[in-house]
């Protein structure tokens, strides 16, 4: 499977929900969210990463679970996005010969 599309398991009430997370997914919730709208994108982001087969097990725990949205969403992009570590290095200013 491509490492842009990755496919995992989150338990919910002793039940796992199945997600497959793409880039487009990833790259869509993170334009959308912003410092005034949290909640809606990050509802939208879980649901259109849901399998067919978890969506009624994963709306109701949203609809009871105040704020569980955000939580699965931090859940679902921390695990399909890599840990990545950059180096950053002052280029020197001297001219080239």
């Amino acid at each position: 499977m491509s490492k842009n599309i990755q496919q995992l398991s989150i338990e919910i009430d002793g039940k796992d929900a199945n997600f497959t997370v793409t880039r487009e997914h990833f790259n869509r919730y993170t334009n959308d969210i912003n410092m005034n709208d949290k909640v809606a994108p990050s509802q939208q982001f879980v649901m259109r990463c849901t399998d067919d087969d978890s969506k009624t097990l994963v709306k109701e725990f949203i609809n009871n679970t105040p704020g569980s949205e955000i939580d699965l969403a931090g859940a679902i992009a921390s695990e399909y996005k890599p840990d990545t570590e950059f180096v950053v290095k002052k280029r020197s200013t001297a001219p080239s010969k």
